[in-house]
């Protein structure tokens, strides 16, 4: 019976998220006025069982991904992809972890989409979250997905690629960054051993 469960409930009923994140055709700036309302419903989530239906859900995020990829208009897509990471350290696991798995995917569809990965994750890393840091499991995921994304046979073209680059460096000299250092030193050296295990001259 609070003013801000009613409020969620409202918001949801009435398709709110789909309409500014679902059209690829919405002007920039709806979107942009719609971050505080969705920041709520992610809040709202966080506080509740993960089942309750009247908060943000992975489906409205994977929803979001999908216009971006979709070649909405640049513009409305660059504010989708601020809002998404905006969003990140209000979001529990459960939403997090598959919006940034979703993300990873697309570097491996038919239709590779890694220009706008390239995008989202740019936009990640540009984005300063010291007063909101994000969830363990979500850090993680970030970094697997960064990851997966310098080693992309064609990261290089990517105009994001250096700041990206930049963004994992610091992650990993975090002092909390041991464990992830390890991880990625061991990915580092099979990818060495396999390349060294080649004959082939285009060995990157």
């Amino acid at each position: 019976a609070t003013l801000e469960h009613e409020l969620a409930k409202w918001a949801i009923e009435n398709e709110i998220v789909e309409q500014v994140l679902g059209d690829t055709t919405i002007h920039r700036e709806i979107v942009s006025r719609s971050t505080a309302l969705i920041q709520f419903l992610a809040q709202i989530r966080a506080r509740q069982p993960a089942g309750s239906p009247f908060s943000l859900q992975s489906s409205h995020l994977l929803f979001a991904w999908k216009t971006c990829t979709r070649k909405a208009d640049a513009a409305v897509a660059q504010q989708v992809y601020n809002l998404l990471v905006s969003l990140l350290p209000f979001c529990p696991p459960d939403l997090g972890v598959p919006l940034l798995k979703a993300v990873q995917e697309s570097l491996t569809e038919s239709n590779s989409h890694l220009t706008e990965v390239g995008d989202f994750c740019a936009a990640l890393a540009f984005t300063d979250n010291t007063d909101h840091p994000l969830s363990k499991e979500v850090r993680e995921e970030v970094l697997t997905m960064l990851w997966a994304v310098l080693t992309h046979p064609e990261a290089r073209s990517l105009k994001s690629y250096d700041s990206i680059k930049r963004y994992v460096t610091v992650e990993l000299s975090r002092p909390d960054g041991k464990e992830h250092r390890e991880r990625f030193l061991h990915v580092c050296v099979v990818a060495l051993s396999r390349s060294a295990d080649t004959t082939d001259p285009a060995t990157d």
